[in-house]
């Protein structure tokens, strides 16, 4: 038994202990415990430092999550993030090459148990992404709550890394050369991060395409190989296993999270069962950017639709129109043209795809006429009609998604089983 005799592995142990995964747990219990202090002591001018740093955090620089404002190229290129890569021997490959022009959405997959990979590569520029991807300014997102987090959040906040809030894509993506990093499985893939998994969580995630849609910025798929393996989980087999994932899941599904019971071993020794990460090389691989989908000739927002594609209730008042009607069925969708306002504000609606063509209108094929005749038909037609629909811009692009994530993974030299995309 000894102290680590390498800076990389003090740099893992001090990476478990300072930021994740306990980072959130030991900055919280210091401040609180320098508040209580505070208070019993009659320190005053302790407290009200506390106090004003609460103000601070809470209030005064409550934005920073989404502004990204004080990102710092010294502090992304500190030594102890490339100690970090060494630890886990992070390569960085690019199967095309990343235009430093362009802007990119760029989709990280596994979740892996905290998203090493993603933080080294990304948060940091411990892998030396700035001169895989010269001239991209890159944007890992992490949870909102990380913000609240006192002393840590400065750190993240000096990292460049944003919120996963759509508020905070949506403003990074619409700035030139930059690549907001995404984890896309979130905590439903957290939950089924072990070593060997080879399934993530993406079918119905599908948020992240239609940002980057609207922002007009290119997907690019992104697979860590050996994120699942820094550190070891529960299986599902025995009652106790079954239980605690019953329990995760009713966490994830009530408050949109669930930590994993996980382990690794003891810093400074071969014993398991502690939080120090496993020494497991992981290679990340980016694939080709997917490219903008062109708009179809009925994109023109604003001239033809309020459609309800997501199962309603049986009956759906449309109040605001003064109509009612039956909700959408399978691809089935009812539309309402008279009495609008803004279409684009569809009552009840929880996904509006741009792109949908419409195929039918009252079951009259429509897939060859012309634009104006289709707006005419419903003018003059008595709402509200049934309609049937293609898939939006949103699900062809998710789709061509999937599609590349599954080549760049099925194709890489580590792969030894296929990918499962859930």
């Amino acid at each position: 038994m000894g102290f680590p005799v390498t800076a990389s592995q003090f740099a893992a142990a001090a990476f478990a202990f300072c930021i994740l995964p306990l980072g959130p747990i030991l900055w919280s219990s210091l401040f609180f415990g320098l508040f209580a202090l505070s208070i019993y002591c009659r320190a005053i001018v302790l407290f009200l430092l506390l106090v004003g740093y609460l103000v601070w955090v809470l209030v005064i620089d409550a934005d920073i999550g989404w502004k990204g404002s004080r990102r710092s190229y010294s502090v992304r290129s500190w030594t102890c993030w490339q100690c970090l890569a060494d630890y886990f021997k992070l390569e960085v490959d690019l199967v095309d090459k990343i235009e430093p022009s362009g802007r990119y959405m760029v989709g990280y997959h596994p979740h892996g148990v905290v998203s090493v990979g993603a933080f080294v590569a990304f948060g940091t520029d411990g892998a030396k992404i700035s001169s895989v991807c010269p001239g991209i300014d890159f944007r890992l997102c992490t949870l909102d709550a990380n913000f609240k987090i006192p002393f840590i959040r400065e750190l993240v906040a000096k990292l460049g890394i944003i919120s996963s809030s759509r508020q905070a894509i949506a403003c990074q993506l619409r700035k030139p050369s930059t690549a907001v990093v995404l984890v896309v499985g979130g905590a439903r893939e957290a939950l089924e991060a072990r070593p060997g998994s080879k399934q993530i969580h993406l079918v119905t995630r599908k948020g992240f395409v239609r940002e980057a849609l609207l922002a007009q910025a290119s997907l690019v798929p992104c697979f860590a190989f050996g994120e699942n393996e820094v550190y070891e989980t529960f299986g599902s087999k025995g009652v106790l296993s079954k239980a605690l994932r019953y329990l995760q899941q009713k966490g994830v599904w009530t408050y949109g999270y669930s930590i994993p019971l996980f382990w690794g071993f003891v810093p400074y020794t071969p014993i398991p069962g502690g939080i120090q990460p496993k020494a497991q090389k992981i290679d990340l691989v980016m694939g080709k950017p997917l490219p903008v989908p062109d708009l179809c000739k009925f994109e023109d927002e604003g001239k033809l639709e309020i459609v309800f594609k997501t199962r309603l209730a049986d009956e759906v008042l449309l109040s605001p129109w003064g109509f009612s009607g039956q909700a959408a069925k399978g691809d089935a969708g009812l539309i309402v043209v008279k009495g609008t306002t803004d279409p684009r504000a569809a009552w009840g609606v929880k996904q509006l795809e741009r792109g949908m063509l419409l195929t039918t209108v009252d079951g009259r094929d429509v897939t060859a006429t012309s634009f104006a005749s289709i707006q005419d038909m419903l003018q003059n037609a008595d709402a509200p009609l049934t309609l049937t629909f293609t898939d939006g811009l949103v699900t062809k692009w998710h789709r061509q998604y999937m599609e590349e994530l599954r080549r760049i993974h099925d194709s890489h030299r580590c792969c030894v089983q296929p990918l499962i995309i859930n």
